[in-house]
């Protein structure tokens, strides 16, 4: 079976990951598989790392760069989308069908609409995957609106990332659909266990292990390093509680906590919110939590991992600003757009979700419960549906800076409690996060929606 996956953007945002990740994932045996991006970007070079093959058919930068606010009728014909874009989308229909696949898997907003248009005048069958809430706090009432509508009209079968997302559509009970979980790949395995040279540790020539404490504890940890002497003149660390070490903020090496633990010091814990800067996701929010934080835990650092997309560069100077005012610049790091993430947050002691309003999935909370970190999120939308409120993490009110800062305070002074969490939110992550099982649903999806609209050609 052939697909077309279609994206307006080569951004690498939320979507665009998960798409990155399932067009990787594909079972190549089965299923043929082309993106077709309407620019070049980082998502194009991202996509052949993973073999997948891509192809760019350029839209006008006046429509792809348009906000999702900008997609109703009024709006389009402003700028020249779908209407005014009549040309881009029958230069679109001719390439599909000369591609000829048996199914177009639309990917974001605007690939929704152009590419759903585009794919029906060439007479091929139509799948959106819905990254977005359709909803008034979401997006323009007439967006709204008009995109339910389409919803009912151009795709053959939907694909929601959550059940709150597919919700938002109030579909017929008669149209196809299905949720899918964008899933991710599993972390690589790290040791439990260190060895490393004594010296390493002490700092000194000497290569005996004598003077070293037979057993540590760490009591404002809640771990017990155990120490114990080898003829190999290497030093042995166990890390149990904080479901391994990786719950601690070590930085920059594992061998710096032994170090610091043996000389009854701790690192500063670090509290990381990822995701672009944008108004909704609630950076703001974030930077004024940790001015209460700062209060109880003034050792606490905090970072904010994420570039600007969409026109929204003047928010990171008024986010930065906004440090400055509340006295926290010094304890607050703008990290910008980063691609070592997996690192960032297995350096962190907990991951902050802030939006503020209902996100339609939050993809970098599963990635913070792979890691096996417990989260403080925003409660709403797919969050509900990721986040086992006082299991895996804590669920505060959408905008409440008092309630965001006191659930940190809660996971920073119980570590054994906030290993706990870790580690179910671990074991969550396998059971429903896992790329394998997003891969294993869309394949599904494939072969039972091909058997109900139609045979292949």
């Amino acid at each position: 079976m052939k697909i077309l996956f279609l994206d307006h953007t080569a951004q690498l945002s939320g979507g665009e990951l998960a798409l990155l990740a399932l067009a990787g994932g594909l079972d190549r045996a089965r299923f043929g598989s082309t993106v077709l991006l309407f620019s070049d970007g980082p998502l194009a070079a991202a996509l052949r790392d993973v073999g997948a093959a891509v192809e760019i058919l350029p839209l006008a930068d006046s429509v792809r760069g348009a906000g999702r606010g900008s997609l109703g009728v009024g709006s389009l014909a402003k700028f020249g989308a779908v209407l005014s874009s009549a040309t881009f989308i029958f230069r679109l229909a001719r390439h599909i069908r000369a591609a000829k696949p048996d199914i177009v898997h639309c990917n974001s907003l605007k690939a929704d609409i152009l590419g759903g248009i585009a794919a029906r005048l060439a007479g091929v069958k139509v799948i959106w995957h819905i990254r977005d809430r359709i909803e008034k706090d979401y997006l323009p009432a007439p967006v709204v609106k008009m995109f339910r509508f389409l919803a009912r009209m151009i795709p053959h079968y939907i694909i929601a990332n959550s059940h709150g997302t597919l919700e938002t559509l109030h579909l017929p009970a008669s149209k196809p659909r299905a949720v899918v979980y964008s899933g991710i790949a599993k972390p690589k395995e790290e040791a439990m266990e260190c060895t490393t040279k004594t010296q390493r540790h002490e700092g000194q020539g000497s290569t005996s292990n004598e003077n070293l404490p037979q057993r540590h504890k760490d009591t404002k940890w809640g771990v017990e390093l155990g120490v114990r002497n080898e003829k190999s003149e290497s030093v042995k660390e166990v890390y149990p509680g904080l479901a391994g070490m990786d719950a601690f903020p070590v930085s920059p090496s594992r061998s710096d906590f032994v170090s610091w633990c043996l000389r009854g010091e701790h690192p500063s814990p670090v509290v990381t919110l990822i995701g672009r800067i944008s108004p909704w996701k609630g950076q703001d929010v974030f930077i004024r939590a940790a001015g209460e934080v700062l209060r109880t835990f003034p050792d606490c650092r905090f970072q904010i991992v994420g570039s600007a997309l969409f026109g929204e560069d003047a928010l990171v100077g008024e986010l930065k600003q906004l440090a400055v005012t509340l006295g926290v610049a010094d304890r607050v790091e703008f990290l910008g757009f980063r691609k070592d993430v997996p690192e960032i947050i297995a350096g962190s002691t907990l991951l902050v979700h802030a939006s503020t309003v209902p996100e339609p999935f939050g993809q970098v909370i599963v990635q913070a419960m792979a890691a096996g970190k417990p989260v403080v999120a925003t409660r709403g939308g797919g969050v509900l549906e990721i986040v086992d409120d006082g299991v895996t993490g804590l669920l505060v009110p959408m905008k409440d800076v008092h309630a965001m800062a006191e659930a940190i305070c809660k996971i920073l002074s119980d570590p054994v409690k906030a290993g706990k969490m870790g580690a179910a939110g671990k074991e969550r992550f396998l059971e429903k996060f896992t790329i394998e099982k997003t891969v294993e649903k869309v394949q599904e999806v494939y072969a039972a929606f091909w058997n109900e609209v139609g045979s292949k050609k």
